[in-house]
């Protein structure tokens, strides 16, 4: 979901008795990460490469949204 998109509950809101109930509404906000960006529907992650890394080959570890880290094999020349 994009910020601003909206996730509506109908009719679960207010409920009591002899009374229409009202709808519930949710309205996505984006917070700032400090090693991801969205880019659409895709997250973005920038890793600073050292000259020998970049056209050698290195293994990237990445700390993923859950807290699992993620070893990223990177083969040979990158662009």
């Amino acid at each position: 979901l994009k910020a601003g998109s909206k996730i509506t509950y109908e009719r679960h809101g207010n409920e009591r008795p002899g009374a229409i109930p009202a709808d519930i509404v949710f309205v996505i906000r984006e917070k700032p990460h400090h090693s991801f960006k969205r880019q659409d529907d895709n997250l973005i992650y920038e890793h600073r490469l050292y000259l020998k890394q970049a056209l050698c080959g290195a293994d990237i570890g990445v700390k993923t949204l859950d807290g699992r880290r993620l070893n990223v094999h990177l083969d040979g020349p990158v662009a």
